[in-house]
This record gives C-alpha cells, sequence and structure tokens, in this order.
C-alpha cells in the first residue's frame, strides 16, 4: 500500500512540473501511473475533488505553505 503522503506529493510535484496547466484528471491517472497504482487510490488520498482540482489550477493555499 502507497502512502497517503507520497500520493499526495506526487500529485504536486506534478501539478508544479507542468507549471499548473494539466487537468486535474490527467495529474491523478499520471500520478497513479508513477506510483504504480489506481487514479481512484490517488482520489482518496485527498479529502476530495475540489482540492484536487485547486492544486491542480495553482491556486490552493497548502501550494503557499510548501514553496
Amino acid at each position: 500500500m502507497t502512502d497517503r503522503n507520497l500520493i499526495q506529493d506526487t500529485y504536486i510535484r506534478i501539478c508544479r512540473d507542468g507549471e499548473f496547466t494539466m487537468d486535474w484528471v490527467h495529474v491523478a491517472h499520471l500520478t497513479g501511473r508513477v506510483l504504480n497504482i489506481s487514479a481512484i487510490q490517488v482520489w482518496t488520498a485527498f479529502p476530495g475533488m475540489d482540492r484536487m482540482k485547486t492544486i491542480a489550477a495553482g491556486t490552493d493555499p497548502i501550494l503557499k505553505v510548501d514553496a
């Protein structure tokens, strides 16, 4: 089983590397492929789709803390 923090960190890293231009669904699929898990497992690592959308768009407050 993959650690929740690892999933979230990988998702955020992919969003940053893509300069927040990728659709959140594509980021979830790519994260899953990188970690060899399903996109649904990526989704369940987050509080909800809205959070994933704001991270992918680069507008989530957590991105300011990590920067």
